[in-house]
């Protein structure tokens, strides 16, 4: 199966990376294809792959280059479902997507109302549905919160990297309203599949944390020209859903998570990138476990 759907270049195909169980025939008929998100490796989505696999689900991984469009990597999705479909049609396919992998996983499977390439369920982590803010800030202003916060100014030249590194080409496509997803999101939801959204509230700052100083600065300095410019980033800070506690989960807010037509819905305080390896708060470690048994169950439940 390796070789069948990765026999062209990454760039041009997307890979389809089984694990062990994949071709074991005790493994549950239920099988899972993971997609991170865009400029993240498989690791990303480490703590699910594991789960996945004490419970006797085979786990695939869909690996594709970080610079092409999103558009291109869904048409690899697309190739890579329907080449697995012909090969093996016994197998019931759950999509496992994180961040924007899950609109990747969209664009390929609601393109054609009428095939679901063989997907039955298809959940989605932390999908900016519609969009993140974050995409929309300028360096300017990504530097400006970050004085506002610590009292230090940042280099512009390290604030566009962070950009690039994070967002990269897809930066136009993430912003919210933009043609891709405004397109996408008028698409009917893929005839046959089950749809979960697992969103994160686990976002790092608490919004009464800042409207408090807000408030103390308007009631002792009131709505002088200069106090207004220097809470400016504060109080574009503390509109932003991203980023606040409860609200979202450091980069897709609840409200860009949400999905018409799309009723099974769940939201636990983990952060964006908090289903890697990496260790974990207490609280977010079980906000992760919580959000993966869901997963699993999901899964489970596409046999039925």
């Amino acid at each position: 199966l390796r070789d069948g759907l990765s026999g062209g270049p990454l760039e041009s195909v997307g890979q389809l990376i089984p694990d062990d169980r994949w071709n074991d025939p005790e493994a549950s008929a239920s099988s899972a294809i993971l997609i991170p998100g865009l400029f993240a490796s498989a690791d990303s989505m480490t703590r699910i792959r594991k789960e996945l696999s004490r419970s006797n689900i085979a786990t695939a991984t869909f690996q594709y280059a970080d610079q092409l469009p999103i558009e291109s990597v869904a048409a690899g999705l697309t190739k890579v479902l329907d080449q697995l479909q012909q090969e093996q049609p016994q197998r019931t396919i759950s999509l496992i997507t994180h961040s924007l992998g899950g609109i990747v996983a969209r664009t390929a499977i609601e393109s054609d109302p009428h095939s679901s390439l063989g997907v039955k369920r298809l959940i989605m982590i932390a999908p900016p549905n519609h969009g993140t803010a974050l995409a929309k800030m300028s360096a300017t202003e990504l530097s400006d919160l970050i004085e506002s916060l610590s009292g230090q100014r940042v280099d512009l030249s390290i604030i566009n990297e962070s950009i690039d590194g994070f967002i990269g080409d897809a930066k136009e496509s993430l912003e919210p309203g933009s043609a891709l997803l405004t397109s996408l999101n008028l698409c009917p939801r893929a005839t046959g599949v089950e749809y979960t959204i697992i969103a994160g509230t686990g976002g790092p700052f608490h919004r009464e944390w800042i409207e408090l100083p807000l408030l103390v600065s308007d009631l002792l300095l009131g709505s002088h020209a200069d106090q207004q410019k220097a809470t400016a980033p504060l109080r574009r800070l503390v509109t932003t859903d991203e980023w606040m506690f409860g609200s979202g989960d450091g980069v897709v807010s609840l409200k860009s998570a949400r999905l018409h037509r799309v009723g099974d819905f769940a939201s636990f305080a983990f952060a964006h990138n908090d289903f890697g390896s990496q260790p974990l708060p207490p609280d977010r470690h079980e906000a992760v476990d919580r959000a993966i048994r869901l997963i699993v169950r999901r899964v489970k439940q596409t046999d039925n």
